[in-house]
């Protein structure tokens, strides 16, 4: 039986574990240098574990010799009928590049053979359906999904619809139909990807298992974080926050998750991401995506456009696929959490969260600020609780009070945006003094005092001067920091559902000399705007132009800090503090 020589024994040696017929032997070249080498021992065929062995070494030194030695080995177990065994290996331990130019044609042709899928011996039921394992209640949005095998496929739905879900299964079929093929599985963020879409990977294994016998699975690499199939697949699991880190990866497949929803711009991660979809190998290369719409921008703005070109020039020759769900399309969710759902965000999110739908963007951040509505007589009440609301800034600093009184509509209560001073280019004393005067004419201490974590100082000169007597609180957490989810918890109170009233407004008695300017919140409300890109489309990130997003930070923080407390939200949690809604269980 041929030896294949191991390029990276020189480092590992003996620590090596090789297949029980494969034996280490350590010798040296003509130059006294030492190098290790495998030998199988016995005269019967090599197994799948033993070929990949012998077939990733040769490859990786680039020796004519080594290569037709593992071309001989592979010959051998093909007439022994072990193709599929071969299949399941060689695809994903061997870099084509690597392989002697002389061979390339050969090995192209004995690596790739074209209709294996599990080794030797492994067979599925006849008949079988895959989707039927995973969809037992027949969800036809998601088998649409799971089915479409375009180059680029989208799942477009709110919250409630299967996304991550569906993307979850689909990373298991992308991995089972590339034998031999790497792959990558990503989310925003790595306690996302272990939260929410890598149990639903391991949730289609199970099924799968349940349902064939068959464990998949062949390796876990906790500290590596790959996935290794028994048909050779590989899966990455990766975080996408960073995209350049993502960059230099070859892969057949992708599935990525909330890709309107990241840190970075969404067509900036299609490219870069998208650009990685070019493993040889691949029997269906795919790049799958699952995102709630953010209007008309972004990636999904550039499916709308591509589809619509297919359409026209080539309608045989589709490259892009979209499925458009919404939370009444999923039979696994009931009507009781549609309606929490639907209560738990303003109606312009419903219709986009809720039901999938592409909403013209709106450069405007609060579309729902009405002066009309949201401007009120209100003049201050002693008798009432009033919270203190800080955004510090470094030059710039805003403060607001907030008096909470009782309300008609159906919360029982209203937020009034009762007092407000902006400062600018002053020190950190300056903004405590203002503050302290404030509360001195007032005659008692806030009942709640929220502000940002960012300055230290003064974040502990706030619990120290009113710890005792109010409850003080920072945004703390990722979630709390978390802008838009503080955003759209700050649109559900200007637009609570099925209310006429809002639950925060603004005293007609603020300064007027704010509001003509721009630099208080009334302004502000109207006045932030989403950033434009490059190319003058409108994103997700907020405009900081050190004027309109103090006050509009400052309230923030009090409306996303408070949020748990019944006190301050006429005796129940705020709802929209569940703005990102319970998970789909199947």
């Amino acid at each position: 039986m041929a030896l294949a020589l191991v390029p990276w024994m020189a480092e590992h040696g003996e620590a090596y574990e090789a297949p029980p017929r494969l034996k280490i032997r350590k010798e040296a070249n003509s130059g006294g240098a030492a190098f290790y080498v495998l030998e199988a021992e016995g005269d019967g065929p090599l197994d799948a574990a033993e070929l990949a062995i012998c077939a990733s070494n040769a490859g990786a030194k680039r020796l004519k010799a080594d290569v037709q030695g593992a071309i001989d080995d592979i010959e051998e177990a093909r007439s022994n009928g072990e193709a599929s065994a071969l299949a399941v290996y060689v695809g994903s331990l061997i870099d084509p590049g690597d392989v002697h130019p002389a061979y390339r044609d050969q090995w192209d042709e004995i690596a790739t053979p074209p209709d294996c899928r599990l080794p030797d011996g492994v067979m599925l039921p006849e008949g079988l359906d895959i989707l039927d394992i995973f969809d037992p209640a027949g969800y036809p949005k998601q088998r649409q999904f799971l089915r479409s095998t375009t180059r680029y496929s989208l799942f477009l739905g709110g919250r409630g619809t299967g996304k991550s879900h569906g993307l979850g299964f689909k990373a298991f079929i992308l991995a089972f139909l590339n034998p031999g093929c790497p792959g990558i599985l990503l989310s925003r963020s790595y306690n996302e990807l272990h939260s929410v879409l890598l149990p639903y990977f391991f949730e289609a294994c199970r099924l799968f298992k349940d349902a064939t016998g068959i464990d998949v699975i062949a390796h876990h690499n906790r500290s590596l974080q790959i996935l290794t199939l028994i048909n050779g697949a590989k899966v990455y699991l990766r975080s996408w926050d960073r995209v350049d880190r993502v960059r230099s990866y070859t892969v057949g497949w992708i599935c990525l998750d909330e890709i309107e929803y990241g840190s970075a711009r969404p067509m900036y991660a299609f490219q870069t991401i998208g650009a990685t979809l070019r493993h040889p190998l691949a029997q269906l290369p795919q790049f799958c995506m699952a995102t709630t719409p953010n209007g008309l921008t972004g990636v999904t703005a550039h499916f709308v456009s591509r589809q619509r070109d297919e359409q026209r020039e080539d309608p045989d020759r589709r490259r892009y696929h979209a499925t458009r769900a919404t939370v009444y399309d999923n039979p696994y969710v009931d009507d009781e959490f549609r309606e929490g759902l639907r209560l738990s965000m303003t109606e312009r999110d419903w219709r986009q969260e809720g039901l999938g739908e592409i909403l013209g963007p709106k450069a405007q951040v609060f579309v729902e600020y009405d002066e009309a509505r949201h401007i009120v007589p209100w003049s201050w009440d002693r008798r009432l609780p009033y919270m203190l609301l800080v955004d510090w800034g470094t030059s710039h600093a805003y403060w607001a009070m907030v008096q909470i009184r009782p309300s008609t509509n159906g919360y029982g209560y209203q937020w009034v945006v009762a007092r407000e001073h902006k400062l600018e280019d002053v020190g950190p004393m300056d903004v405590r003094r203002s503050i302290d005067r404030a509360v001195a004419e007032i005659g008692r201490s806030p009942a709640f005092c929220a502000s940002d974590r960012a300055v230290k100082v003064q974040r502990a000169w706030l619990t120290g001067r009113f710890g005792s007597e109010s409850i003080v609180q920072t945004c703390e957490t990722k979630s709390e920091q978390d802008i838009r989810r503080g955003l759209t918890m700050l649109r559900f109170m200007l637009d609570p559902p099925e209310d006429d009233e809002p639950l925060l407004v603004f005293s007609n008695e603020l300064p007027n000399h704010l509001h003509i300017a721009g630099r208080g919140i009334l302004g502000a409300m109207v006045n932030l705007r989403y950033k434009r890109d490059g190319e003058g489309n409108l994103t997700n990130i907020v405009h900081k132009d050190n004027i309109n997003d103090h006050p509009v930070d400052a309230i923030r923080y009090g409306v996303v800090t408070s949020a748990p407390f019944a006190e301050f939200h006429g005796g129940d949690v705020l709802r929209a503090m569940y703005a990102e809604g319970p998970r789909r269980v199947a």
